[in-house]
């Protein structure tokens, strides 16, 4: 009884107790510019490619059409989340 009672306390300490307090790397290390990540480089490469193909086909979506729709998105960013949100619904409704 006094064992169960124990797991459980510890299991709710390591499981509500606060994580670790990490410094910023820009506190750490003045001056250091970490590198974007492997995700942030595909999607930087991603919307720089709609870019080039919506200013090729001169698409309807501008910034000032966004903008009066309260977006404050850039029109190719807004077509990058539309076409990763296509496929994560195409992908949910396969599995």
């Amino acid at each position: 009884m006094v064992a169960g009672a124990l797991a459980v306390g510890l299991l709710c300490y390591l499981l509500l107790s606060p994580g670790p307090v990490r410094i910023p790397v820009s506190r750490r290390r003045p001056g250091y510019v970490p590198r974007p990540s492997a995700l942030q480089r595909g999607a930087a490469a991603a919307t720089g490619a709609i870019e080039r193909a919506m200013g090729r086909r001169g698409t309807p979506v501008s910034e000032s059409t966004l903008e009066l729709a309260g977006m404050k998105t850039r029109p190719q960013d807004f077509v990058f989340l539309i076409l990763v949100g296509s496929l994560v619904g195409a992908a949910w409704d396969f599995c």
